[in-house]
């Protein structure tokens, strides 16, 4: 038989039709057929997040509300200037994003209610609005419709005090009580939370504490936002209050290879018999985690006469490395300033100590210690979790993402290392090595090895109190283990000179650009001590 392109090939999970959703999703290895309690969906871009929320909503037996975050947020980021990729958003901001996070999630729910003539506690909706849009008169699809849209467009500081609040998780809860006897429990999809700001998340993450009135599941890809939800609530906790479900946690286990193949079989039918099982085998092996991708590449192949399928596979894997490529480049030009050298060296490294490019690597990158004072997370953890957003990275296998793990080993897509002299290669299920590399030389920055990290100290000569604070600090960095590297430079200021002066002149000395200052009261004087510390 031979193979004929495709009429109809669904590689998105929004174009799959509604009546061919049952047929077309696959249920993968180690996930519950239905959830008896609120998730975390985590997975890479492609593994079939939306299409398992389409599914879930098509079998629910209730009201399920599918919701994807990156339409419904997408005012914030107008306003803002900032995108799902800002690591920092100034704090001054991050109020108003959480309030109005509230209250467009509260008013898309109501939208999608009222469309259905389902009746909600208007007075608890009311709650997730500021006070000057709380005027609402109705809960018709006309008024909430226009309430929404002045959300929208309303200034972020007029919801300041909705991240005080929290009024979400009341509403939900409040919502889901009334309507469940009637129309069956609620049940929240909310989709693409990978596409929003981080900061948004923080009211979301608080739906997903237990509740016995509805159930809500949260799709992300690991990486983003893991600190802010971590930190977004100290009632909902992951794995206890809530679950963490991680798809294509094992993508070299027999069971998500047959998920993969199953998958790809239903839509392709007579042709996929037609491909030959090494072809198969390389395709799904090199797509790892992404079903969007093997779909993609089969699509690719079956396109031509078989004649010209390998060389049109081949073309299709390069085409799908530049593209994943470019948006690596793009996401981590911020830590590495070159990342398709920075592949490149890892292949060669590979190569060298293996002969072989096809088995599974794995970096191991040793973290150093904090730079600053006010560093949360390390410049190889920032780009680790944007490298495991964007699709550079994965998680090693049989390491489930949790919000805040930054993982110590990260697999490289095998896509990526990949070339065309390759050709069409069996990446055989070996198992696979690790590289080790010191951060500084993996991640090292143009213009050299930069100096060690240093806070400088300027204190009164003679004075107890100030050498005491000085002889207390440093020993509070060598206790810390990832402050270690902080060392104390001394500013010694006679007693009674102007402290103004001096500090003036030494960030001349040193340059105003690299560094930022921190005010700290000492007990038992009257005067501020200033201290610097160099970015």
């Amino acid at each position: 038989m031979e193979m004929h392109p495709l009429n109809h090939l669904w590689v998105d999970g929004e174009q799959i039709p509604d009546d061919r959703i049952e047929e077309i999703f696959q249920q993968p290895p180690g996930l519950p057929p239905k959830f008896l309690r609120s998730a975390l969906i985590v997975g890479a871009r492609g593994v079939g997040k939306t299409t398992l929320f389409r599914f879930q909503k098509r079998i629910h037996e209730g009201i399920a509300l599918h919701i994807s975050l990156a339409t419904e947020f997408a005012p914030l980021t107008r306003q803002t200037g900032f995108g799902p990729l800002a690591y920092e958003v100034p704090r001054d901001l991050e109020p108003g994003i959480i309030g109005k996070a509230s209250a467009l999630l509260a008013m898309s729910i109501a939208q999608r209610l009222a469309k259905k003539a389902v009746p909600m506690p208007s007075e608890m909706l009311r709650l997730c609005l500021p006070d000057k849009l709380r005027q609402l008169t109705s809960t018709d699809f006309e008024t909430i419709s226009k309430t929404k849209t002045e959300v929208a467009i309303a200034p972020i500081n007029l919801f300041e005090a909705l991240a005080v609040d929290r009024p979400l998780p009341k509403f939900v809860s409040a919502l889901a009580e009334d309507i469940e006897t009637s129309n069956g429990p609620l049940l929240l999809l909310l989709d693409r939370a990978d596409m929003v700001l981080p900061s948004s998340l923080a009211p979301l993450i608080e739906l997903l504490d237990q509740s016995t009135h509805f159930i809500a599941l949260i799709a992300t890809r690991p990486g983003h936002a893991g600190q802010t939800i971590a930190s977004a609530s100290s009632n909902a906790i992951a794995g206890d209050t809530y679950s963490v479900v991680h798809l294509g946690m094992h993508p070299r286990s027999q069971s998500w290879l047959r998920l993969v193949e199953v998958a790809v079989a239903v839509q392709f039918g007579a042709v996929f018999d037609c491909i030959p099982g090494e072809i198969r085998e390389m395709v799904i092996a090199i797509s790892r985690d992404s079903l969007r991708l093997a779909l993609e590449l089969f699509a690719r192949y079956t396109s031509v006469p078989p004649a010209a399928a390998s060389d049109e596979l081949l073309t299709a894997l390069e085409d799908s490395r530049e593209n994943q490529m470019l948006a690596a480049q793009r996401v981590l030009q911020t830590y590495h300033p070159n990342f398709r050298s920075f592949i490149s060296k890892l292949r060669k490294d590979s190569v060298q100590r293996n002969g072989y490019a096809g088995r599974p690597l794995l970096v191991a990158i040793e973290d150093r210690p904090l730079d600053s004072l006010f560093e949360n997370v390390t410049r190889c953890g920032k780009f680790v979790e944007a490298g495991l957003r964007c699709g550079a990275l994965s998680m090693p296998e049989g390491l489930r993402w949790t919000p805040g793990l930054i993982p110590t080993a990260v697999e490289i897509p095998p896509l990526l290392l990949w070339e065309k002299a390759d050709g069409l290669i069996k990446n055989e299920q070996r198992e696979g090595i690790t590289l080790n590399y010191n951060e500084t030389d993996l991640l090292r920055p143009s213009g050299g090895r930069k100096k060690a990290p240093s806070i400088f100290v300027a204190y009164r000569m003679r004075i107890t109190q100030s050498l005491d604070f000085r002889r207390n600090l440093e020993a509070a960095l060598e206790k810390h283990h990832r402050l270690t590297a902080l060392r104390i430079t001394d500013g010694h200021v006679p007693a009674g000179v102007s402290w103004s002066k001096h500090i003036t002149w030494i960030r001349r000395e040193n340059g105003s650009s690299g560094l930022k200052r921190l005010q700290l009261g000492c007990p038992g004087e009257d005067r501020f001590r200033e201290f610097f510390y160099h970015r």
